[in-house]
């Protein structure tokens, strides 16, 4: 339900995303997070040009007196968000207990709580930011239960905004340790775009993951990507398929050790990188015999 709706937002927003010439900051909190952003807005200056929005991640039937609070700590206006709220730079708006929040064109839209039963709404928030902000949004996380509003930061990033995480030693910090362990995870992986079928590949990998691949190849650029995956795996390497994928193509380069799960292993032996390129001249020595085989039978 929760990409339902996020989904309608993007449709939505699509001709809009870059009518925006303000940043906007939003915020996801729970209770442990309340004092961490009391502080931060008493330093934000009156006149920052950029917009904040505050979602807490709390039961739908608690009552919050947030908008209360925080109106005591800064000169900042404050709002409790009623359905169809322009967004302005220079004004933070807290989002009511019992509701989802989206931002659509501009404007801050609510949504009854009880058509998502998981408590997702910082994840919704974020993701709806991210189709229609893109690099002017800042995503703060300064404690939630769970984890919610992971799968928002990563969508935040993708296109050039900034992500903010709270230390994970906060109280309530579930959702602060839920995110950047995930960071701690990229930390250990080597992240680069690579065309598997022409650039040069990496060395003496232990797994490689190609589920799915091979259903848009044919059986030639199966024959390249194999041969290359052979070359950058390292001795008794493994390689995953899709279900429907094979390593028949190449059958002395790997062997199935789980048919159930497509894994293979990397055959001992040496192999060599193939490249596109090298259709053609397979194609081309193809031709060159049929050709020749012609002219022997006419001959």
């Amino acid at each position: 339900m929760a990409k339902t709706i996020t989904e309608e937002a993007g449709d939505k927003t699509k001709l809009s995303s870059h009518a925006h010439n303000f940043p906007l900051v939003g915020i996801g909190t729970s209770a442990g997070g309340l004092n961490a952003f009391k502080q931060m807005l008493a330093v934000i200056p009156v006149d920052s040009e950029m917009a904040c929005v505050v979602v807490q991640h709390l039961n739908p039937t608690h009552d919050s007196k947030l908008t209360e609070i925080l109106s005591r700590v800064t000169k900042i206006p404050i709002q409790e968000i009623t359905d169809d709220v322009k967004i302005l730079p220079n004004h933070s708006y807290v989002m009511p207990s019992g509701k989802l929040l989206t931002s659509i064109n501009g404007v801050l839209k609510l949504t009854p709580r009880d058509r998502v039963k998981i408590n997702l709404v910082i994840a919704i928030f974020f993701t709806s930011l991210a189709l229609v902000w893109n690099s002017l949004v800042v995503d703060v996380v300064l404690s939630c239960a769970g984890s919610d509003g992971t799968p928002g930061l990563k969508m935040i990033k993708e296109p050039g905004g900034i992500t903010i995480v709270q230390d994970e030693s906060i109280e309530y910090g579930d959702m602060a340790q839920s995110n950047q362990v995930y960071q701690s995870f990229r930390d250990l992986c080597v992240f680069a775009n690579r065309n598997f079928l022409k650039d040069p590949t990496f060395g003496k990998m232990d797994w490689i993951n190609s589920r799915n691949v091979f259903y848009y190849m044919d059986t030639f650029l199966h024959k390249i990507a194999l041969t290359n995956y052979h070359y950058a795996s390292k001795e008794n390497g493994v390689l995953l398929h899709g279900k429907s994928e094979t390593a028949s193509a190449v059958a002395e380069l790997f062997i199935s050790f789980d048919k159930h799960h497509k894994n293979f292993s990397r055959k001992p032996g040496t192999s060599r990188i193939m490249q596109v390129a090298a259709r053609r001249r397979e194609q081309t020595k193809r031709e060159g015999k049929s050709s020749l085989t012609k002219k022997l039978i006419f001959a």
